[in-house]
């Protein structure tokens, strides 16, 4: 065997193993999941396609805003918004830091720059880091849920659409990274709440109107009833 056949020999098995293993590592690269900001659930619907009257107030629901998939996360600064014409907000739940909920994100110590709700303007603002030497936050968790309840259903003589959605969204999402702050690339999905389209007030009372009618009949009947009897009693009591 001549010199030059027996470096190929040794090489090739040299370069099968880079090339396989550089394949795998490309492999794992790109299905690595990318970090995710969800409002969940992603679909709320109230009232039906029959046009049933929602209870106002009192239909309440909670959905929750959650990270997945995070890697060294350090830092969050997020800014939720609702349409106040149809959502009213009644309570929110922080769930930061994670050593003190199970299901949350990020480690103490907390540094916390933001808890703010607007109630006219529809707007929350949570902003919060973890301070050295905390560790890194890996993986998924909740950062906070969110209760609200439907301020408003429109009729059908208010809108020709079956139902309106309006949306539970971010004006801005910010996720920072462990040492060096670096920005975390993320997707963002949103929910959407769809609020069925009430019957006409108009159509409601023309259905309930014979009720009404029969009602205002018997009583009409028994007090000209009771009149009658009390005034023959009357003139018999005067003969």
């Amino acid at each position: 065997m001549n010199l030059a056949k027996a470096k190929l020999l040794i090489i090739m098995p040299v370069f099968i193993l880079l090339t396989t293993s550089l394949g795998t590592r490309s492999i794992l690269t790109f299905a690595q999941a990318q970090t995710t900001i969800k409002v969940e659930p992603a679909s709320n619907e109230f009232g039906d396609s029959n046009g049933s009257l929602i209870v106002i107030p009192g239909t309440n629901f909670t959905v929750t805003v959650k990270i997945y998939d995070a890697t060294a996360l350090y830092g969050l600064d997020l800014k939720f918004k609702w349409n106040t014409t149809f959502l009213q907000y009644l309570s929110h739940s922080v769930r930061v830091p994670k050593d003190n909920n199970a299901e949350g994100v990020l480690w103490n110590s907390i540094l916390n720059l933001a808890d703010e709700v607007n109630t006219t303007a529809g707007t929350y603002w949570i902003a919060c880091a973890s301070m050295w030497p905390a560790p890194s936050f890996n993986g998924s968790g909740t950062v906070f849920t969110m209760t609200f309840e439907i301020a408003k259903q429109l009729y059908d003589n208010e809108t020709a659409a079956d139902s309106i959605e309006t949306y539970l969204d971010f004006s801005s999402t910010d996720l920072a990274q462990y040492p060096a702050a670096e920005p975390i690339n993320h997707n963002v999905e949103t929910a959407t709440v769809r609020i069925w389209t009430a019957k006409n007030a108009q159509s409601q009372s023309t259905q309930t109107l014979p009720y009404v009618i029969a009602g205002t009949l018997a009583t009409a009947f028994i007090v000209a009833t009771t009149t009658y009897f009390v005034r023959k009693r009357g003139r018999r009591e005067n003969m």
